[in-house]
């Protein structure tokens, strides 16, 4: 079996009190999801400069990170145990 696809539809929703909502379409294949929140203030690759990360389990399509200072990110949603997809927002 290939890897998985990568997640479609990825969104991120925010709160004021630093809550950060990340969802996506689950994909057939995946065992498990790493979401990533990336400061839009870097250089080089994103992956250098996670800010925040999260592990889920297969057949999730949301995940919540709280206490987020406030700023810009860009959010990587990567299905495992593909690494070499990621899709972003």
């Amino acid at each position: 079996m290939g890897n998985p696809d990568l997640p479609t539809s990825v969104s991120a929703s925010t709160t004021s009190d630093g809550t950060v909502t990340v969802t996506w379409n689950d994909v057939t294949g995946e065992t498990g999801y790493n979401v990533y929140l990336c400061s839009t203030s870097y250089t080089g690759s994103w992956f250098d400069h996670i800010s925040y990360s999260k592990s889920v389990g297969a057949n999730t399509t949301s995940t919540v990170f709280t206490g987020i200072p406030g700023g810009s990110y860009e959010v990587y949603v990567v299905s495992q145990p593909n690494p070499n997809k990621n899709s972003y927002l």
